[in-house]
């Protein structure tokens, strides 16, 4: 964890204690927390001294230093009874609470380090603890004799404990297992947990907000929740220690630059000239490919499991590779079969998440196989890789798409014919025969179509001329499935839009 976000945390803890106690204090006309109250005044000026080693080129940390300068004095208004306690509950909020917490969120979110998301449940979760601050301090102040029934109190209380409850429903929807965990180890009282749980449930439902507030003297509601912030806070120093990958830390990740691998080295022109990374400068790819190891899996090997932790990106050199998911009976739905050049990825590769599919090697094939979290580092703190990872996130979800379309608006027919001509496409549109990749019932398998339906198209297709040889496919002339051609196959074609285009000329003959 950054000493910066440790210092903006003690500073926290403290300085909403500081706020607490004072609010008791005035509340009660001085009878209360005089004594905690100075002690707390030494406590804050501890933690404040740590925020000169934060760095200087923020506004928020600027505009913190400009209020700490002015504390001094206000305590000397606090003390002399001076100010009303909302006064000075809306000054500590404002002045210092709110401006440290944007201190620690610029923080946060200028350290490249950081996984995003992990960083946004943090954050959500320290308001939570703010509010839960501010419930602290008004109840307490409200459990005074004399202030129990201004009921504009009580729909402010009442307000707060809504937006406290908001703050941490959001946390636990967006933290990721390990936050989750961190949360479920600490183990805070469950006794305690249980009460704060109720005096909510009475203050913001039904009739009793009154009653629930009469049943505590002002010191045991501040020790009640004083508590549970303390818990919180507790959770806050270990959530934040793990806001980068569990792999070691981002930043590890991108301190480590070993030479590139003569195997992988062979292979960089090659990946350099892939659509989603030619614009990656030089530097940038080796810095990738120097922890990146080529690897062969043989026919059949399974080396991504639907479930478990996505922890390696890869790029097929050489092979197919086939992506599926487990239907509820056990039977395995093939979501996509990739070829060469293509990525392996998912949008939860970029999220710490699960896998979304499982893989499996349909030939012998050759990767490249990269660390997720040496990627995400990456992504992280080059923008135009961001932007590239960005793109290929979004052409995968298309791609995803297009097979959609094809498998419920398109017939049998037009879907075979579709993919041979797609196969064909990598032969260069020169007549040459087409091979088969893999067996026929997979290919079935992935059009969605049976087996024997598939074996029944390929021999319709003998009157167009095509000629069908065990695992061959050959043209009559190199146009011969044009007709099966769509936009995303088009744009593979080096030929779409020029007059070589059979479909070019179509639509002149149209025109005309």
């Amino acid at each position: 964890m950054s000493l910066h976000v440790a210092y903006c945390l003690e500073f926290l803890l403290n300085i909403q204690r500081e706020r607490g106690l004072a609010a008791l204090y005035l509340g009660s006309k001085g009878e209360l927390a005089a004594a905690e109250m100075k002690q707390q005044f030494a406590a804050t000026n501890s933690a404040v001294k740590n925020l000169q080693y934060l760095p200087r080129n923020s506004g928020s940390i600027t505009s913190l230093s400009k209020a700490l300068q002015s504390l001094p004095a206000y305590r000397e208004y606090i003390a002399g009874q001076f100010v009303r306690t909302g006064d000075v509950i809306d000054h500590y909020t404002n002045a210092f609470l709110l401006t440290g917490h944007d201190v620690i969120r610029e923080n946060l979110i200028q350290n490249a380090y950081y996984c995003p998301n992990r960083v946004s449940s943090f954050l959500f979760f320290l308001q939570w603890v703010n509010r839960l601050g501010l419930q602290r301090e008004l109840g307490a102040h409200m459990a005074i004799p004399g202030w129990i029934d201004d009921f504009e109190l009580i729909h402010r209380l009442q307000h707060l404990i809504r937006e406290q409850q908001g703050y941490e429903r959001m946390f636990f929807s967006i933290a990721d297992e390990t936050q989750k965990k961190i949360f479920d180890a600490a183990k805070g009282d469950t006794a305690l947990m249980a009460l704060c749980a109720d005096i909510n449930d009475s203050i913001i439902t039904g009739n009793r907000p009154v009653a629930a507030l009469r049943s505590f003297a002002a010191n045991d509601w501040y020790a009640i929740f004083s508590s549970k912030i303390n818990f919180l806070h507790g959770v806050a120093i270990q959530l934040a220690a793990r806001l980068t990958d569990d792999d070691s830390g981002e930043a590890t990740a991108l301190a480590i630059n070993h030479p590139v691998d003569a195997e992988v080295e062979a292979c960089f022109d090659r990946v350099k000239a892939h659509p989603l990374i030619r614009n990656i400068g030089p530097a940038v790819l080796r810095s990738i490919l120097s922890q990146t190891r080529a690897a062969v899996f043989e026919k059949g090997s399974q080396f991504l499991v639907q479930g478990e932790v996505a922890r390696r990106f890869y790029f097929v050199l050489d092979g197919w590779v086939k992506l599926f998911k487990h239907a509820a009976e056990g039977e395995e739905v093939i979501v996509q079969i990739l070829g060469k050049n293509e990525f392996i990825l998912g949008t939860n590769f970029f999220e710490h998440g699960d896998c979304p599919f499982s893989a499996r090697a349909v030939t012998k094939t050759k990767v490249l196989s990269a660390p997720a979290n040496v990627i995400r580092a990456h992504v992280l703190r080059h923008k135009d890789l961001a932007l590239l990872a960005l793109s290929g996130a979004v052409r995968h979800t298309q791609r995803l798409m297009a097979h959609f379309e094809q498998l419920t608006l398109w017939s049998a027919t037009q879907r075979v014919g579709w993919y041979l001509l797609n196969l064909s496409l990598e032969t260069g549109l020169d007549g040459r025969p087409i091979n088969l990749p893999f067996d026929k019932s997979l290919i079935a398998a992935c059009l969605n179509i049976k087996p024997e339906t598939f074996s029944r198209i390929l021999q319709s297709l003998r009157a167009n001329g095509l000629r069908i040889e065990r695992q061959q496919v050959l043209l009559p002339e190199p146009f011969a499935l044009c007709d099966y051609c769509d936009s995303e196959t088009a744009a593979k074609c080096d030929l779409a839009g020029t007059r070589a285009c059979p479909k070019t000329e179509e639509r002149h003959a149209e025109s005309a």
